[in-house]
C-alpha cells in the first residue's frame, strides 16, 4: 500500500450524494410550493441557492419565471390598470428593471460554471423577451448582450449555445429598429396633422377678423394672439416631445449600430485566435459585398488552409466564397424565343408570381400577353396538367399579338416576381415563425411584412440581337444590364456570322451562362486560375489532402478542364474511399459535360442533327439543368444506361424542346405512363426507343391503357418489354393500342403512327 496515491473517488462521489440528498428536500418543498401558486420571495431566493449549485432543474426557473409575471402588474401600474388595494403603490417600473438585471447577473455568474446549460441560456433569453414586452429593456441593453456574447467567446469560441443565443439578440435589435423606425414615422405624421390643423384654423381666424367690425376685432385679435400663443406653445411642447423621443432612439443605439460591421469584427477576431471555427467562418457568409475585400479574404483563406489544410471548415467556406457568394438572388440562364412565345429559363426552381410579372415595350408601355409554367410536379393522374405546384425552372410569355414577328416591338423589358426566403439576408429572418413571434406580433401588428420575401428581377433585352435558327431564336444579351462577363461574350458571338458554327455558338452562349451562375460574383476565370495555382502548390505538400484535391476539381468542372477534372475524380475515388459512390457519380456530369463539348466541336457546318451518343455511362438520372446545353441537339442516344423514370418531373429530357429522336432501350424504365408524363413537353419528338425495358407489370390492362400521347411522335419502340410480350400473347389479337397502330414483325413490336 505504501507509495501508492490514495484512491479520492469514491470520497468524491461520496461527497456528491451528500449534496443531493441536501437538496431533494428543499426541492421538494419548491415544488409543492409551485403547484399551490405561492409566490414568496423568501422561496425565489431559496431557488437560486439551489440553481447555482444545480442549474439543469428546469422546474426550478419556471417557479421563477411565474414569479416574475406575477409582480409584474405591482410595477406596472402606471401601465396597466390594476384594482387590487393591497398592490403596493410605491413600487415602480424601475425597480423591475434592477430585478432584471440582478436576475440576468446571477444567470451569467451561473454560466460561468455551467457554459454549456441549455436551461441557462433559455431562462437568459426569457428575460430579454420578458423585458421588451413592456420597454423594460432598450437598445442598449440588447448590445450590452452582445458585448457578453463577445466575452463568452473569448473563453469558448465554439459554444453553441452562446452562438445561438447571439443570433436571438440580433433579431431582438433589428425587431426593436424597426419598432422605433415604425414610432418616428407614426409621430412625425401625427406632427404634420397637427401643424395643418393649426394653420387651417390660424387662416380661419384671420378671415373672421377681417370681416368683423373693428370693436369687435380688437377681442377677436386678443383671441386669435391667445390662440397662436397657445398653438405656439403646443407646438414647442410637440417638438420637444419629438425631440426627446429622436434623443431617446439615439441613446439607444439604432441608428449606430450595424449588424454587418458588428458580424465582421467578431468573425475577423475569432478566426485570427483560432482558423478553426466554423461558427466564425458561417458569420461571414451575411457580410454585406462592399465590407468584403476580395483579395484580403483570399489571403485569409490561403493562411489558413496552408496552417491547416485538413480543417474541413475552412475548405467549405473557401468553397462558398469561390462559387456561391453573392449567387443568393435567382437570374435567368437563357431566353428562347418560338414565334410569339418567350421561354425563360432558370438555373434553381424557383416561384415566380405570374399574376405580377409585367412586359413592357420600349416606350415604357405595358405589352399584354398570357403566363405560363413548365409543370414540374408529377403525380398519379392522367392529367399532365393537374398540379398545384407553383414552382417550376421555366416559364413562358405568350403576346396577345405578333409584334415580335413583325418587327414591331426592338425592345422588352421584364420586371419579374419571385419568392424567396433568403438565409444570407440577415433583416429578412422568419422573426414570426420562431421563438421570438410573441415579441415579433407584438411590435409588428400590421400586414406590410406579408411580402418581405417577395424579390424582383428586372431583365432588358434587344430583340434586334437574337440569334436565329430553324425554330428556337436565343436572345443572346439577356443578362449585359445585370450580370458581369455576359456582355461581353454575347457581342463576340453576334459579330460571328459564320453560320457553319450556329449551334456551337449557341452552346457555348448557354453553357457559359451556366458556368458563371456557378461562381461567385467577386471571381472570374482568371482568378479561378489563380486559386487554381494555389491549390496545386499545397498538394505539393500534401498530396492526399481530400478538401484540396476536391476544390481542385470544382474549379476544373468550371474552366472546363474535363481531362484533367476526371484524372482527379480517379484519385479522390482512392484517397476517399467511403464517397465512393458520390464521386461515380461526379464523374459521370462531367463525362456527359464533355460529350456534349465534343459534340459541338465535332460537327461539320453547324448540324444539329447527328446523333449525340451518351451510351454506356452508367448514367442514373438526368437532373436539370444537367445536360441543358444540349438543347439545340435534335437526336440523343441514352441507351444501355441505368435510367429510371422518376417522379419528380425535373429530368432535363423533357426541357430539350427540340428533341426529335430519342433513345432509351436496355435502360431501368418500369412504368411507361410516368416516363411519357416526363416527356411531356416534347411537341416535336418524332421516334422514341423504350425497347429492353420492363415498361408495365405483366399484369397490366391493356384494353385499358393509357399514356400522354405527344403530338408528333409517330414511332415508339417496344420491342422486348413487357408491353410486347403481353401483346404477342394474352393480347395477340390486339391491332391498337392508346390510337397508335401494333406493328410486330418477327421480335420487334412497334407503336405507329406513320
Amino acid at each position: 500500500m505504501h507509495g501508492r496515491r490514495a484512491n479520492r473517488a469514491h470520497e468524491e462521489e461520496q461527497a456528491r450524494v451528500q449534496k443531493v440528498k441536501e437538496l431533494i428536500p428543499l426541492v421538494n418543498n419548491l415544488i409543492k410550493k409551485k403547484k399551490t401558486n405561492s409566490y414568496d420571495k423568501e422561496y425565489i431566493d431559496r431557488t437560486s441557492l439551489i440553481l447555482m449549485k444545480c442549474p439543469y432543474l428546469q422546474t426550478l426557473w419556471n417557479y421563477r419565471r411565474e414569479y416574475f409575471e406575477y409582480i409584474k402588474p405591482e410595477y406596472l401600474k402606471g401601465k396597466k390598470e390594476i384594482e387590487d388595494e393591497k398592490c403596493d403603490m410605491t413600487k415602480t417600473s424601475e425597480e423591475l428593471k434592477k430585478i432584471l438585471k440582478d436576475e440576468n447577473n446571477m444567470v451569467e455568474d451561473i454560466l460561468n460554471t455551467f457554459n454549456k446549460c441549455n436551461e441557462l441560456w433559455f431562462h437568459k433569453l426569457w428575460i430579454i423577451k420578458y423585458g421588451l414586452k413592456d420597454n423594460l429593456i432598450d437598445m442598449k441593453d440588447l448590445l450590452n448582450e452582445l458585448e457578453y456574447c463577445k466575452r463568452s467567446f473569448y473563453k469558448d469560441d465554439r459554444n453553441y449555445h452562446c452562438w445561438n443565443y447571439r443570433s436571438y439578440i440580433i433579431s431582438c435589435i433589428h425587431i426593436v429598429h424597426t419598432k422605433l423606425n415604425n414610432m418616428n414615422k407614426e409621430n412625425n405624421e401625427k406632427e404634420k396633422k397637427i401643424n395643418e390643423t393649426n394653420q387651417t384654423h390660424q387662416t380661419h381666424q384671420t378671415i373672421q377678423s377681417n370681416q368683423s367690425n373693428q370693436s369687435n376685432q380688437t377681442i377677436q385679435s386678443n383671441q386669435s394672439n391667445q390662440t397662436i400663443q397657445s398653438n405656439q406653445s403646443n407646438q414647442s411642447n410637440q417638438s420637444n416631445q419629438s425631440n426627446q423621443s429622436n434623443q431617446s432612439n439615439q441613446s439607444n443605439g439604432c441608428f449606430n449600430f450595424d449588424v454587418y460591421e458588428t458580424n465582421y469584427k467578431l468573425s475577423k477576431m475569432l478566426i485570427e485566435n483560432n482558423f478553426s471555427n466554423f461558427s466564425a467562418w458561417f458569420l461571414k457568409y451575411s457580410l454585406k459585398k462592399s465590407i468584403i475585400d476580395t483579395n484580403n479574404e483570399l489571403n485569409l483563406i490561403k493562411n489558413a488552409i496552408f496552417t491547416d489544410p485538413f480543417d474541413q471548415s475552412l475548405w467549405e467556406f473557401y468553397k462558398w466564397f469561390l462559387f456561391q457568394n453573392g449567387n443568393d438572388k435567382e437570374e435567368i440562364l437563357f431566353i428562347l424565343l418560338n414565334n410569339n412565345t418567350i421561354y425563360l429559363f432558370f438555373q434553381n426552381l424557383i416561384n415566380l408570381n405570374i399574376t405580377k410579372c409585367i412586359c413592357y415595350d420600349n416606350n415604357n408601355k405595358e405589352i399584354k400577353g398570357s403566363w405560363d409554367k413548365h409543370i414540374i410536379k408529377i403525380n398519379n393522374s392522367n392529367n399532365i396538367n393537374d398540379s398545384n405546384n407553383k414552382e417550376s425552372f421555366v416559364f413562358s410569355f405568350t403576346l396577345d399579338k405578333n409584334d415580335l414577328l413583325l418587327g414591331n416591338i426592338p425592345y422588352i423589358k421584364f420586371v419579374l416576381y419571385y419568392y424567396k426566403y433568403n438565409i444570407y439576408v440577415p433583416h429578412q429572418i422568419h422573426y414570426e415563425q420562431n421563438i421570438l413571434k410573441d415579441i415579433y406580433r407584438l411590435y409588428n401588428n400590421s400586414s406590410k411584412e406579408n411580402n418581405k420575401y417577395e424579390h424582383s428581377i428586372i431583365y432588358q433585352i434587344d430583340i434586334t440581337k437574337i440569334s436565329k435558327c430553324h425554330l428556337f431564336n436565343i436572345l443572346l444579351d439577356i443578362n449585359q444590364y445585370n450580370r458581369k462577363g455576359m456582355y461581353e461574350f454575347s457581342n463576340n458571338i453576334d459579330d460571328n456570322n459564320d453560320q457553319n458554327k450556329i449551334y456551337y455558338n449557341f452552346y457555348k452562349y448557354i453553357n457559359s451562362s451556366n458556368i458563371l451562375l456557378n461562381i461567385s460574383t467577386n471571381m472570374d476565370l482568371h482568378l479561378l486560375n489563380l486559386e487554381l495555382e494555389q491549390i496545386n502548390e499545397l498538394l505539393l505538400l500534401e498530396n492526399d489532402c481530400k478538401f484540396a484535391l476536391y476544390t481542385k476539381f470544382e474549379i476544373l468542372k468550371r474552366i472546363e478542364h474535363f481531362e484533367e477534372a476526371l484524372k482527379v475524380l480517379d484519385y479522390l475515388k482512392q484517397v476517399d474511399f467511403l464517397r465512393l459512390e458520390y464521386y461515380k457519380d461526379q464523374e459521370t456530369e462531367i463525362l456527359i459535360k464533355k460529350r456534349i463539348h465534343d459534340y459541338y466541336e465535332t460537327s461539320e457546318k453547324g448540324n444539329n442533327n447527328e446523333m449525340l451518343d451518351l451510351t454506356h455511362m452508367n448514367i442514373k438520372s438526368i437532373i436539370y439543368p444537367l445536360m441543358i446545353e444540349a438543347f439545340f441537339i435534335t437526336k440523343i442516344d441514352l441507351s444501355n444506361n441505368s435510367i429510371s423514370e422518376g417522379y419528380s418531373g425535373k429530368g432535363t429530357l423533357n426541357f430539350l424542346y427540340n428533341l426529335r429522336e430519342l433513345c432509351l432501350n436496355n435502360n431501368k424504365l418500369k412504368n411507361f405512363i410516368f416516363l411519357m408524363k416526363n416527356l411531356y413537353n416534347l411537341k416535336l419528338l418524332e421516334k422514341l426507343d423504350v425497347s429492353n425495358n420492363h415498361l408495365v407489370d405483366m399484369e397490366q390492362d391493356l384494353d385499358q391503357y393509357e399514356f400522354v400521347i405527344l403530338p408528333s411522335l409517330k414511332y415508339i419502340n417496344i420491342s422486348n418489354t413487357n408491353i410486347a410480350l403481353l401483346l404477342n400473347e394474352k393480347y395477340k389479337h390486339k391491332n391498337i393500342l392508346n390510337t397508335y397502330n401494333i406493328i410486330r414483325h418477327n421480335n420487334t413490336v412497334v407503336l405507329s403512327k406513320l
